[in-house]
């Protein structure tokens, strides 16, 4: 098993992992976010796919083993696609005026002799919480510390539980409900469903009624031995009629009493409303679930497929 020191051993890093321009016959919509741990791999994986590695290169908080820029593209070799996939949750710890996250994440890379390789490993996500230099307020962005990523002979969930130091099982008391991104809102309600809490649950929808996916797993997910989850990171925000949809490829691993696991897939839409509604005077910032379109697969490398194919959610009314 060949071993990746995103560190250390950057000139793997640039054969194995990083797509050229010319990936993708249709460029990707572009991906910025690095509010969150999460959606900052997504938005450097997505920079690899657009070919943007200018953009890449700089979330790196320091450039792998020192590289410049030019280096860093001239690395670049004959992968032709990757897609990424990190389990949630994530921890996120503080100190000496510092957040740290440690992202477990499984990398999918086609080479131009059409072989497809997987990486599994963890990134290291760093924030500063005071202000650096001559600048009055903190930087708001992560950027990425460090990373190690070991490749596999098929995808393997099984590495993602112990990739990095603090991974954290679903649900976790150090990981509090959130609905302020379509990430944290698909764990929040996962973990409802864990925990088998139905009206909780129940509350992360604008319209319950909708709600297949707990109706065919919400028991198997309540009685299971543990549930992994896993999402493409990649989530793609769209304004429509006064409201912002996005999205979410999300994989449910069930594993039974017996320890045999399920996988189930599912393209969760989320929405969050831009106008004030009813009486308010301010917009609600929760986002909540309003289609759910799920499927039960039966292998790892068939999840990985659906998790990395085109997640389309058709907006809702409403």
């Amino acid at each position: 098993m060949k071993h990746l020191y995103w560190a250390v051993t950057i000139l793997l890093l640039s054969i194995w992992l990083i797509v050229p321009a010319a990936a993708h016959p249709t460029p990707l919509p572009e991906f910025i976010v690095q509010a969150d741990p999460v959606s900052l791999i997504g938005s450097y994986y997505n920079a690899i796919d657009r070919g943007d590695y200018t953009r890449a290169y700089h979330y790196w908080e320091r450039p792998p083993q020192n590289m410049t820029e030019a280096q860093f593209v001239a690395g670049f070799a004959d992968t032709v696609n990757a897609e990424v996939i990190v389990r949630l949750p994530v921890l996120i710890g503080a100190a000496a005026g510092n957040s740290y996250a440690d992202v477990p994440t499984l990398v999918i890379a086609e080479h131009g002799d059409g072989t497809v390789h997987y990486y599994a490993g963890c990134f290291t996500a760093h924030k500063t919480n005071v202000p650096v230099g001559s600048a009055t307020e903190p930087d708001p962005n992560w950027y990425i510390q460090d990373g190690t990523l070991s490749e596999q002979t098929a995808p393997d969930f099984a590495a993602l539980e112990r990739a990095c130091a603090n991974t954290a099982p679903l649900p976790n008391p150090d990981v509090p409900p959130g609905q302020l991104d379509p990430a944290p809102l698909i764990e929040s309600y996962i973990a409802a469903l864990v925990v088998g809490d139905r009206q909780q649950a129940l509350s992360y929808w604008q319209n319950g009624q909708n709600d297949t996916f707990a109706a065919t797993y919400g028991s198997r997910l309540t009685t299971a031995a543990q549930v992994s989850l896993l999402v493409n990171p990649v989530i793609i925000r769209e304004g429509a009629a006064g409201s912002l949809y996005a999205p979410v490829a999300a994989l449910s691993i069930i594993t039974a009493a017996d320890g045999m696991p399920s996988y189930v897939t599912a393209c969760f839409t989320t929405r969050r409303s831009n106008v004030p509604q009813g009486d308010n005077f301010t917009p609600d910032p929760n986002w909540f679930i309003v289609n759910a379109a799920s499927n039960e697969v039966g292998s790892p490398r068939m999840a990985v497929t659906a998790l990395t194919e085109n997640c389309t959610g058709q907006p809702a009314a409403g």
